[in-house]
């Protein structure tokens, strides 16, 4: 484990460590991807509860608790897990060690030891639990961010429920060699794109 500013991180991630030093060059702050935070504050209203999904070692989790009272993040990697903890210590984050998606049950997961950010869902059964957003009872929630590799859409299926009853602000990462991106899922069920920066999208809802 090494520390690269502000964020624990494991010894081996070349990737993010790089991201954030080019940050500093072009003369923002140690952190990655505040732009696309900033961008999606704009329309978000309630500042009380936000997830983070696919949090890897608390990139995003750790500046969000500056702007929400409480952040429930989600994390399956061990890899990451622990530098997690460590980056969101006494802070009001609260952590669950599962992967979600359109079902209950396992899966497995390739390991990206270079970019830990890559790693990715792979098929078959595997030892890391999966969970549905909408089976989980969480609380009214302002922002939800997912950042999953390609598992997005997955993840919306098992939370539209959810994101219906509390039209939070949604944060997704799209790739455009996706075949049925998650925005378009989205869309189909009422919701807008605001804004994007790169390949982070921002919606709302009608």
């Amino acid at each position: 484990m090494k520390k690269v500013f502000e964020y624990w991180m494991p010894e081996t991630d070349r990737h993010f460590e790089r991201l954030i030093k080019k940050r500093i060059r072009n003369g923002g702050p140690p952190e990655y991807q505040d732009d696309v935070r900033d961008a999606a504050y704009q329309y978000v209203s309630d500042f009380d509860v936000c997830l983070d999904i696919g949090a890897n070692v608390g990139l995003w989790a750790k500046p969000l608790t500056r702007k929400f009272n409480k952040v429930i993040a989600f994390e399956p990697l061990e890899q990451v897990y622990t530098c997690l903890e460590k980056n969101v210590k006494d802070l009001n984050v609260e952590i669950h060690k599962v992967a979600l998606g359109n079902k209950n049950s396992t899966i497995d997961m390739k390991y990206d030891s270079h970019n830990t950010g890559a790693s990715y869902v792979v098929e078959g059964v595997g030892s890391i639990n999966v969970r549905r957003l909408d089976d989980l009872e969480l609380p009214k929630f302002g922002l939800i961010k997912i950042d999953c590799e390609r598992y997005e859409l997955e993840i919306l299926k098992g939370a539209m429920d959810t994101l219906l009853k509390y039209k939070p602000i949604v944060i997704c990462e799209q790739h455009p060699d996706t075949d049925y991106c998650a925005g378009n899922f989205l869309k189909e069920h009422g919701a807008v794109e605001l804004t994007n920066v790169r390949k982070d999208y921002v919606f709302g809802w009608k």
